[in-house]
């Protein structure tokens, strides 16, 4: 069956906010026609709205970590609540068809047609392509919308939890998300984020490898048929901080449970857009995060090492016993973005910790980050030239003069590149995005790693 009239159908709208009409992409059907059937997944539903001037500039200036990289807190009539996140650009309202979560097929890609323009700095983001688009529904109801562009790189994925929706669009060298504006039923924002980092990353570039190495798996099949359970879990200070940073960027409080329940599938997504599975492969363990007692000490080092051993993650250990899980990560209210107790497969050191902060924030991915590191990915040669056990596990970043892309577990910009945008992917030589190569053979493979190891991970419980 081939599904017509959903897509990414933005219209055209302009930097300075002001909105004109659109002639039918080249290609395309009539307008009459493509009036009749079109029924986008987004419209817009307003101007654009541009970050202030005087606050375009990443400097030293960024406010403390305590402070979570946010603006001020209190109200400034000129400065919308969004741009309280410094990695904000700019954002547009958007309407977005919830029923399509209920009338596409559950079964395989459909072809949907979908255009935008969005223009910035006076230079046109062209999105007038193809998306294809399935519809997956999960274990506990949950509704997944993956697209992917029939022409040039992207990946995006529209996540139904509870009364919610959430999405990532990552294009070209851009990256988006959808979020809900607080209080509203339908009305939603498009959000774009910067490329460049943060001055206060908050994250550390010793985030793996202090509590010993993983020896390398024996080879295996890609793990496609076997699942991996991992095990997530959050803090009360980690929730009540996530719903206080939407709440100050009007944005609806979804929970932080309902957060991670969407990220854990976009890991899977990114997994298969890199090459390394077919299918999903990761699972939330016993189906449902589990909300523990335990107190962070603000430091992610600290308390990952508390759960491989220390006395106050005896709970969370006798909870992964019980659900069987392979992988432990714990979300918390961390001074820094995560860490990994080890690299690689090793059953009684497959423990993390992500802040919440670093969880939706399209250039930091960190839960991708460190189940990456528990799967045996390292980071880029120059932060990590470690050649044990496989010399090609290191994460990418390329491009051309000061324009280049990083994968996964890439901290930052190297070289002359100023602008460096976090794609969903893992380091592959042989998929590229777009023009642009992911990886370096002999150098930089994370997917040819992840599957040499999933079926040991799956295997640990």
């Amino acid at each position: 069956m081939n599904v017509r009239g959903y897509g990414l159908a933005l219209g055209c709208f302009f930097a300075l906010g002001s909105l004109a009409g659109c002639s039918a992409p080249s290609g395309s059907a009539p307008a009459a026609e493509k009036a009749h059937e079109a029924r986008p997944l987004l419209r817009v539903a307003g101007p654009v709205v541009e970050r202030p001037v005087g606050q375009r500039r990443l400097t030293a200036a960024v406010p403390a970590v305590g402070e979570r990289a946010l603006l001020a807190e209190e109200d400034d009539e000129e400065v919308h609540a969004i741009f309280r996140d410094l990695s904000v650009l700019r954002f547009v309202p958007v309407r977005l068809d919830e029923t399509a979560f209920d009338r596409l097929p559950a079964s395989d890609w459909e072809e949907d047609w979908g255009h935008a323009d969005l223009m910035a700095g006076g230079r046109a983001l062209d999105l007038e392509r193809d998306f294809q688009w399935t519809r997956r529904v999960g274990p506990q109801e949950e509704v997944v919308l993956t697209g992917r562009p029939l022409d040039g790189p992207g990946l995006a994925s529209l996540v139904r939890v509870g009364d919610q929706i959430v999405g990532d669009i990552a294009y070209g060298m851009r990256n988006f998300q959808v979020r809900r504006l607080a209080g509203a039923d339908d009305d939603y924002v498009l959000i774009e984020y910067r490329g460049e980092l943060l001055a206060e990353r908050r994250d550390r570039m010793d985030d793996v490898g202090a509590l010993g190495e993983a020896a390398a798996a024996p080879p295996g099949p890609t793990g496609d048929e076997s699942w991996i359970d991992v095990l997530i879990v959050t803090t009360a200070a980690a929730g009540q901080a996530w719903k206080h940073d939407m709440e100050l960027r009007g944005l609806e409080p979804n929970t932080l449970e309902s957060e991670l329940f969407a990220e854990l599938i976009k890991v899977n997504q990114a997994l298969e857009d890199s090459g390394v599975i077919t299918s999903s492969v990761l699972r939330q363990a016993g189906g449902y995060v589990f909300v523990s007692s335990f107190v962070e000490s603000g430091s992610s080092k600290t308390d990952t090492e508390r759960l491989v051993s220390g006395s106050a993650g005896r709970e969370i250990r006798r909870q992964r016993d019980e659900r069987s899980a392979d992988l432990v990560v714990l979300v918390a209210d961390e001074t820094d973005c995560g860490y990994a107790a080890a690299v690689g497969p090793a059953k009684d050191l497959a423990f993390a910790t992500v802040s919440w902060f670093c969880l939706d924030r399209p250039g930091y991915r960190t839960l991708h980050h460190e189940i990456g590191h528990l799967l045996g990915a390292r980071h880029e040669i120059e932060n990590d030239p470690e050649s044990a056990p496989y010399p090609y596990q290191h994460g990418y970043h390329g491009g051309t003069g000061l324009f280049t892309l990083r994968t996964l577990m890439t901290y930052e910009c190297h070289g002359s590149a100023t602008n460096c945008p976090l794609i969903p992917r893992w380091s592959n030589p042989s998929r590229p995005w777009d023009v642009y190569p992911t990886g370096r053979l002999g150098e930089s493979d994370n997917a040819a790693v992840l599957r040499a190891n999933l079926s040991a991970v799956a295997g640990f419980r």
